[in-house]
Order: C-alpha cells, then sequence, then structure tokens
C-alpha cells in the first residue's frame, strides 16, 4: 500500500499588516515591508529616483497596486527592470526566519524563503532624494 503524503493545512494571512506594508528610515538604512505595493513605493519621498524610475517600467498603475516589491523578487524575473536596479542599490533582504541576506546572495543560491522586508542602505547619497 502506498502512503501519500500528509498534506499540512496551515494558513497565514499576511494582508494588512501594518509592519509588512511600511516604508521607513531606520539608522540610515531605507526599510521597506515586503507587503508595500510599487505604488506605494513611487508615491514615497523616501524611495531612490533610480528606483522610482525602475518601478515607472511597469506602466500599468492597476498592476502597480497589487504587485509588491517582495514579489517582483522572489519572481525571478531576470527581464524586470528592478532587481538590476535593486542590486547596484546592494539591496538586501530579510527572511521570515531573521536572516539578512545580499540580494545577490538570495538570487544567486535559488531560495524561496518568505521575505519580511528589503533594506536599502543610504550610502549613495546621489541615488536618494531626502
Amino acid at each position: 500500500m502506498r502512503r501519500r503524503p500528509k498534506r499540512q493545512r496551515s494558513l497565514v494571512s499576511l494582508y494588512q499588516s501594518s509592519d509588512l506594508i511600511r516604508v521607513s528610515l531606520q539608522q540610515g538604512k531605507l526599510h521597506i515591508g515586503s507587503q508595500a505595493t510599487l505604488q506605494r513605493l513611487i508615491d514615497t519621498p523616501l524611495i531612490p529616483d533610480a528606483l522610482r524610475h525602475a518601478l515607472g517600467f511597469i506602466y500599468s498603475r492597476h498592476l502597480r497596486n497589487q504587485a509588491t516589491l517582495a514579489g517582483e523578487i522572489v519572481a525571478k524575473q531576470k527581464e524586470r527592470v528592478l532587481l538590476p536596479v535593486l542590486l547596484v542599490l546592494d539591496a538586501q533582504v530579510v527572511t521570515a526566519t531573521g536572516e539578512t541576506l545580499n540580494l545577490e546572495e538570495y538570487l544567486d543560491n535559488d531560495r524561496d524563503d518568505l521575505l519580511l522586508e528589503v533594506i536599502l542602505p543610504r550610502s549613495i547619497p546621489k541615488l536618494f532624494n531626502a
């Protein structure tokens, strides 16, 4: 008799979690919650011009209101404009396990962790508005 694998029935809703939609400056770094929509980022003055410009390539406001920065990262679509810009900005990601990784390391190791946050260092002042 062949056994079927046991299916997990746990579900977690991340909908409207205030920590996950927050965009804030903390200790000189820009923290972007994983559920912050792309349109929210465009509308936030803290976002670097380079990233704001790249977000504009997603031409539909409707799509930008649904898509998230973390979702774009996890999708790992190499033809997207956002990943190269985030790599140039030395982006880091924070996983659900609390691990902080450079974006390049996350992408190279083919990881599929749940992302909680994207962190951008403010070490390149010409790329930032504020």
